[in-house]
């Protein structure tokens, strides 16, 4: 129920408790209706000064049209509401406080049109708010909060005549209306609570608001004017809400990219204190190859100072060699947008340098296109690089031409690198055959464990002296060869791979036997030497015991006549004497300690002569066979020469046929012809003698 129709209800009540009261009672009536309306007046003006302050704001912070239009309309309707309340409000200070807002009013609008003047022309000319225009807009704030003062205290005016009516309505209908008192209290209750509570919501939410506290609901739910009061009032303050936040908002915003800008220029100096601490040369050409900007390390590498390069080219830098390039360069960075490579450049010193580069087009955002080049001074480490490349080269040669075989096992003994005597020593002709085999693979037998444990000794030691073990060529051929080896580490120096080194040592395996052969051989004939040494001595001994006999026998034979009979057994003592003479002179043949007699001989005669002592020489076991030719022609020579030699190659034959065999001494005449004698050195042509010693023995082996 409103409170129109609450009053009302009232007044018809009283007319038929009170008539004599009836005019006294309308007169209060209306009275308290004028103060209705003026309480009702003053919210409303209250309300659109509310409103006209959220657009101000909002035509201040954005400078559109609608909210200028919709200020300018709610300053229209305070005017018209200042007018319609000068009629109804007749006290002194009430009168003062319109007169006071209404030339504060007209002050308000004089000022907002010139702002809106003086805002049409700025924004034609710059854009921005000048210092009048903010003086404009603080006159207008002070304008405004002084006629919100006077509103307020209007207000308050307003309340305390309706209080003090209300009360002086009461006293006299109290008084005038005894009887009624109870009806009229009960009435006055109702009312002061629909108002009273109101009010107090009302004048509470308009301190809190003007406090600055814009989150205040009164949350009146009632029917009648202060119910729809209080809801214009709820509307009011979250419009000023909403205002005042995408104010704070804005005033945020703006803050937020004064911090963004503030980062944006630590980021820049950071990254240009980066830039220019680099190490490495940081520089922006342009597309004639000009010099915009260089870092410190730059200055460096082209060997000048950064005021000299910013009025350089970098083609003047270039060596002449490359100079050339620099417009295909071009070209690349502007079709592809970046290109990598290196660059010579030569310094004032005459040294030249090699710059490793990356470079990116830079043409989004700037005025004119620009080159940003990030380098690298490799000229130390490229000639590092070359001088790596020639030692492996030379440590490859060395491998590729040494005479060893060189061969590198991984650790778990499979090849992964051989030279070319390597290949040659197992029998291969390509590294493929042998990469990824086994060591195990080559070795010999029995030599596979002894490899192993020298294996460990080389992982324990590192290194491990020559070994001799016998290893098999691709097709199984044995072969006894001499190895070292030493452990490969790696920069950790953890254990990689094992290197050895091989050598075949056949050859020198068949000179050893060799010489031993021939040790032996000087053995045998040192023991030969020894037995003709003695043999001399016993010959010439026995030669003189025989001159002694045969000389006797010679002298008895004289003394005795034919027919005696001990003639006969001299001369078989003179016999023996000259078969034990003729054994003498071979044992000092054998003895080589008989001086040359050169005789003309027959060889048949000589070697019947030799044959019953080859024969003891020769054993049981070897069959002597003689092949003596008839006719055979006669020779000058030593006999006891002849008969060495046929000795020597007897007793040789014997060696050679340990389990028996035939040895035969072969007579001829032979013709030799011109073509034996161009064969053989110091033989003529002509007739000779053959004197041939043959055997079934294995004969000597092809190394001999």
């Amino acid at each position: 129920m409103k409170i129109r129709t609450k009053l009302q209800l009232i007044i018809f009540l009283s007319i038929f408790l009170l008539v004599g009261m009836f005019f006294s009672i309308v007169l209060w009536q209306k009275r308290a209706d004028r103060q209705i309306q003026q309480q009702a007046m003053v919210v409303e003006l209250q309300h659109a000064m509310f409103e006209r302050a959220g657009f101000r704001e909002e035509y201040f912070l954005y400078r559109e049209d609608r909210p200028k239009e919709q200020w300018l309309h709610s300053h229209r309707r305070i005017g018209e509401l200042l007018e319609k309340m000068s009629t109804s409000f007749t006290r002194p200070e009430e009168t003062a406080c319109l007169e006071k807002m209404a030339n504060f009013q007209t002050k308000t609008g004089n000022l907002f049109n010139r702002l809106i003047q003086l805002d049409e022309r700025v924004s034609s000319q710059t854009g921005q708010v000048g210092a009048l225009q903010r003086r404009m807009i603080a006159q207008i704030l002070v304008e405004s909060h002084s006629q919100y003062s006077e509103a307020l205290k209007l207000v308050k005016l307003a309340s305390e005549e309706s209080f003090r009516r209300q009360r002086l309505s009461h006293l006299y209908s109290g008084i005038g209306l005894g009887i009624a008192i109870l009806v009229v209290v009960l009435f006055a209750a109702i009312i002061w609570r629909d108002i009273r509570y109101p009010m107090s919501v009302l004048e509470k939410g308009v301190k809190i608001v003007a406090e600055g506290n814009l989150d205040y609901q009164t949350n009146i739910r009632a029917r009648d004017e202060f119910g729809q009061l209080s809801r214009g009032f709820d509307k009011m303050t979250a419009r000023l809400k909403e205002i005042t936040v995408s104010r704070n908002d804005l005033i945020i915003e703006i803050e937020n990219r004064k911090r963004v800008e503030a980062a944006l220029r630590e980021s820049e100096e950071r990254y240009r204190d980066l830039v220019e601490n680099s190490p490495d040369p940081i520089y922006i050409l342009d597309l004639e190859g000009q010099f915009l900007s260089v870092n410190a390390a730059t200055a460096a590498a082209f060997g000048y100072d950064q005021e000299t390069l910013l009025k350089m080219n970098i083609q003047d830098l270039l060596a002449p060699e490359v100079r050339h390039e620099f417009p295909s360069y071009i070209r690349t960075i502007q079709r592809e947008g970046a290109a990598n490579g290196r660059m010579l450049i030569k310094t004032p010193k005459g040294d030249k340098r090699i710059l490793e580069y990356h470079s990116t087009l830079r043409s989004k955002g700037v005025a004119s296109p620009a080159v940003r080049v990030i380098s690298r001074d490799i000229t130390e480490p490229r000639q590092m690089e070359e001088a790596l490349r020639e030692s492996e080269e030379r440590y490859r040669t060395l491998v590729e031409t040494s005479p060893d075989a060189i061969t590198l096992f991984d650790l778990n003994l499979n090849m992964i690198m051989v030279n070319q005597p390597a290949l040659a020593l197992y029998g291969y002709e390509r590294q493929e055959e042998v990469i990824g085999k086994s060591v195990m693979d080559y070795l010999y037998g029995e030599d596979r464990d002894r490899a192993k444990k020298e294996i460990e000794k080389l992982l324990q030691t590192g290194r491990i002296g020559t070994v001799e073990f016998t290893l098999l060529r691709k097709d199984g051929t044995p072969f006894p060869a001499e190895l070292r080896g030493s452990l490969i580490r790696d920069k950790h120096k953890r254990p990689e791979a094992i290197l050895c080194v091989s050598r075949d040592i056949s050859e020198r395996k068949q000179r050893e036997r060799e010489l031993a052969s021939l040790e032996e051989q000087l053995r045998q004939a040192q023991k030969m030497e020894a037995i003709g040494r003695l043999a001399a001595g016993v010959a010439h001994d026995f030669n003189n015991a025989l001159t002694v006999i045969s000389g006797n026998c010679q002298l008895s034979l004289l003394d005795l006549r034919k027919e005696n009979p001990l003639r006969k057994n001299l001369e078989e003592i003179g016999e023996a004497a000259a078969r034990a003479a003729n054994l003498t002179r071979q044992l000092l043949a054998f003895s080589r300690k008989q001086i040359m007699e050169m005789q003309v001989l027959d060889l048949n005669f000589l070697v019947h002569g030799l044959e019953k002592m080859l024969r003891r020489l020769l054993g049981e076991d070897i069959d002597l066979k003689t092949v003596l030719s008839e006719e055979l022609g006669k020779v000058k020579a030593d006999p006891g020469q002849i008969e060495q030699v046929i000795i020597n190659l007897a007793v040789n034959a014997r060696d050679a046929m340990p389990e028996g065999g035939r040895l035969t001494i072969e007579t001829a005449n032979v013709e030799l012809d011109e073509a034996y004698a161009r064969r053989h050195i110091a033989v003529e042509p002509g007739s000779y003698v053959m004197l041939s010693v043959s055997d079934t023995g294995v004969g000597m082996s092809p190394e001999v």
